[in-house]
This record gives structure tokens, C-alpha cells and sequence, in this order.
């Protein structure tokens, strides 16, 4: 549960600070939204069936959004990874199966990707769609967080979530087979971002780009997990 109390402590040092951004701060969201929105993911994952050790799936471009769904999920300690959005649909299938994820939180432009896949799963959340424009069968993500339970209990949840409980899976490329899904846990995770720290010192309010797949783990290191533990802005 450490990496979880790391993300908190940040969140309080700055809460009006831009914890990420578009280019030309054309959106932005400080570390208090951010906060807010990642216990509201976390509520309404639960609420749609999401729990300790389930897996989430994504598959978006590099995006604000991506960041509270990533963290929400893991604050309920279930394992959030992400799809390459080049995938084959045969290559989602595999993949989805593999990781025995129900849940996948997509752009609409991959919903017709992943259907022809033939992928099953329980529920598919798109980030980008409103209400009157959303594919049948699929929810919004404000209809995925307004699915919240009143009774939810956020501290509790994510202070059960363990250092080795897996945080992500990444899949190779598959160029010999299938893609193998490689386990990483919270603690690996921890130890990798202090090791990168200790040779190149990373500080709150440091900047860096997500331009590479987040299903890629040196953007998920440099980016989303290097953010949790020591501030970042990511544009």
C-alpha cells in the first residue's frame, strides 16, 4: 500500500499545482482534482464489480483521463494495464483472455476493434463519449463513477492494498508467440523509481512528456508511476 500513501502525501503538497496537462494548457488538472477523480474512479469501479486482485484493462491515447482511471484501479489493488492501441483484434482477444480482465476502459474509436475481437468482458467504459452519442452496451465514464456505492470506503480499500500485489502487467511484443504478460508488483515498482532517483534525482514539479504507448513500460516508469511517487507535472 506504500505507493498509494506516496500518491497521497503528494497530492497534499500542492493540491492547486498542475499535476497534468495538455500542450498549451489547453486542459489542465491540479493535484486536488486529480485526488478527487481518483477516489471517484476508484467508487465507481467498485461499483461495477471491480475488486482486489481483478484486472483493468486500457486502451486510449496518451491523455489526461488516463492518469485517475490508472490510479483508481489501483487503489482498489486490482491490476491496471494497458492494450497497444495498434493491436490486431486478434492480438486484444489473446491479450484480454490472457489477463482475465471484465472490464476495459477504451476510446470509442476502439470499441468496434475490440467487438470484432471477440473479447468477452463485462462491462466496456468509454472515456470520451456523452450519453446521447454512446455505442449500445458500453457506459460513459460519468455513468461508471455514478455507479458508486454511498457507502464506499476508500481509506480502507486502498490501505488493504499489499507491496506484492500486481500493479501492471506488460506484454511483449510477441514476435516469437504469443505476447507473455510480464507481472510486475507495487514493490518493483517502488524500487525501480528510486533506483532511477538515486543516479538522476527526480523532485516534485519536475516535468516530463507522455508521448510513448502507455502498454510501454518506460512511459508507464517515467510517466505515471515516477508521478505517484514524487510529483511530477506530465504533459
Amino acid at each position: 500500500a506504500h505507493h498509494r500513501c506516496l500518491a497521497k502525501r503528494v497530492s497534499a503538497v500542492a493540491p492547486d499545482a498542475v499535476a497534468l496537462r495538455d500542450i498549451g494548457d489547453a486542459r489542465t488538472l491540479t493535484w486536488r482534482a486529480y485526488g478527487e477523480q481518483v477516489r471517484d474512479v476508484a467508487a465507481g469501479l467498485a461499483g461495477i464489480g471491480v475488486g482486489h486482485g481483478d484486472t483493468v484493462a486500457l486502451m486510449m491515447s496518451n491523455r489526461i483521463e488516463f492518469y485517475p482511471i490508472d490510479v483508481g484501479a489501483q487503489h482498489l489493488g486490482a491490476t491496471s494495464f494497458s492494450i497497444y492501441n495498434t493491436s490486431a483484434p486478434e492480438a486484444i482477444q489473446y491479450i484480454l483472455a490472457n489477463s482475465g480482465a471484465r472490464v476495459l476502459v477504451c476510446e470509442d474509436r476502439y470499441v468496434d476493434t475490440v467487438r470484432r475481437s471477440g473479447a468477452t468482458l463485462d462491462t466496456i467504459v468509454v472515456v470520451d463519449a456523452q450519453p446521447s452519442a454512446q455505442q449500445s452496451g458500453t457506459l460513459t465514464l460519468e455513468q461508471m463513477k455514478s455507479s458508486a456505492a454511498a457507502d464506499f470506503d476508500f481509506e480502507s480499500t486502498w490501505r488493504a492494498v499489499k507491496p506484492n500485489d500486481v500493479a501492471t502487467l506488460i506484454y511483449t511484443s510477441g514476435t516469437t508467440g504469443n505476447p507473455k504478460g510480464v507481472e510486475t508488483t507495487h514493490a518493483c515498482l517502488l524500487f525501480e523509481t528510486t533506483a532511477v532517483s538515486a543516479v538522476l534525482p527526480v523532485e516534485f514539479g519536475d516535468r516530463i512528456t507522455s508521448y510513448m504507448p502507455s502498454a510501454h513500460i518506460a512511459d508507464r516508469l517515467t510517466c505515471l508511476y515516477m508521478q505517484m511517487v514524487f510529483g511530477t507535472q506530465i504533459t
